[in-house]
């Protein structure tokens, strides 16, 4: 086995690429999701992973995409690693199986959910820098998203779908082991 990547020979590399045929993305941005379970609220009526297992259900029960779904499931997984960086964070990891579209709204929808809930003191401001994108083909679909999906999604008494139905969503999208 090499230790500098210059040293590996084409029999590493066969090593590896055996290995890497048992990959499953779909599993590993599961986990991810499910490690948001045990965070706190900080100060929110629910926590992240409540959260997003409510706005994927608001989704899947309003007939959305699976494509969307998955989105809304996943959309701020990377909430607790860079909380002001988290869109463009679930935008990358989801890129490989999403349309143009959905890398968009995952980039962006924080922005918007700024315009939506931002104080006073920063709400022109928010309304400012979301102008300056709105104009995008998808805006539109951002702005639904954020307000049919994302922000009603902080009820502690909704009854979210199964994180099982949501998970079989996420391995349609993007896919089985390879």
């Amino acid at each position: 086995m090499f230790t500098h990547l210059a040293e590996a020979t084409p029999a590493d590399w066969a090593a590896i690429d055996r290995d890497r045929a048992h990959y499953d993305p779909a599993g590993a941005l599961l986990s991810l999701h499910d490690a948001l379970r045990g965070l706190p609220t900080y100060g929110y009526s629910v926590n992240v992973y409540d959260h997003t297992l409510q706005a994927a259900s608001r989704a899947a029960r309003d007939g959305a995409s699976d494509e969307l779904v998955t989105a809304a499931l996943l959309h701020d997984v990377a909430d607790e690693l860079a909380p002001m960086n988290h869109g463009p964070a679930a935008a990358a990891l989801l890129a490989p199986w999403v349309s143009a579209e959905v890398r968009w709204l995952l980039h962006h929808h924080s922005l918007f959910q700024n315009v939506l809930i931002a104080r006073p003191a920063q709400a022109e401001e928010a309304a400012r820098a979301w102008a300056a994108v709105s104009g995008h083909p998808a805006a539109a679909l951002t702005e639904h998203f954020c307000r049919s999906w994302d922000a009603p999604a902080f009820d502690p008494g909704y009854d979210p779908l199964p994180v099982s139905e949501l998970a079989a969503v996420v391995r349609r999208v993007v896919g089985p082991a390879r």
